[in-house]
């Protein structure tokens, strides 16, 4: 009788080493379906030549539109803070900008519209400014 239950019990280890190995096999199937998504994804980027167009909602001084579009492009912003900012702290207001890169990709929709959110310092030769990117989208505009 103890013969009997040791082979059931062999039979249910080998269902679940099977079941086991088989969840094992879907989940590497889907990592890499979707790895592929992704690097197909990248492959429609267009690199060179593509212009991108930056709009303020809000009316932006000359000097804060090019340190908020120094920041969005990825680039250092070379003016100091400001040194009543450094006694006072800033005086901060928040602005939504809009980044319209052209012909971005290789297929329609071609256009690529980043929505970002830029607080930044409203005092004279303060550069202060942190943004985030609400919305990453591809739109029809070519």
């Amino acid at each position: 009788m103890a013969h009997l239950c040791r082979k059931g019990m062999g039979k249910k280890m080998i269902f679940r080493k099977i079941l086991l190995k088989t969840i094992a096999i879907f989940m590497a199937v889907c990592m890499v379906v979707s790895l592929g998504g992704i690097a197909s994804s990248e492959s429609e980027r267009r690199v060179p030549g593509f212009k991108t167009e930056i709009v303020f909602e809000d009316d932006v001084c000359r000097e804060k539109a090019e340190l908020i579009t120094a920041v969005i492009n990825g680039e250092e912003s070379a003016s100091p803070r400001s040194i009543v900012c450094l006694f006072a702290g800033h005086t901060t207001t928040t602005t939504t900008v809009y980044a319209t890169t052209h012909n971005y990709y290789t297929t329609s929709p071609k256009c690529r519209e980043q929505i970002y959110r830029i607080i930044y310092c409203t005092r004279s030769g303060c550069s202060y400014n942190t943004g985030s990117i609400i919305a990453d989208l591809r739109i029809h505009c070519c």
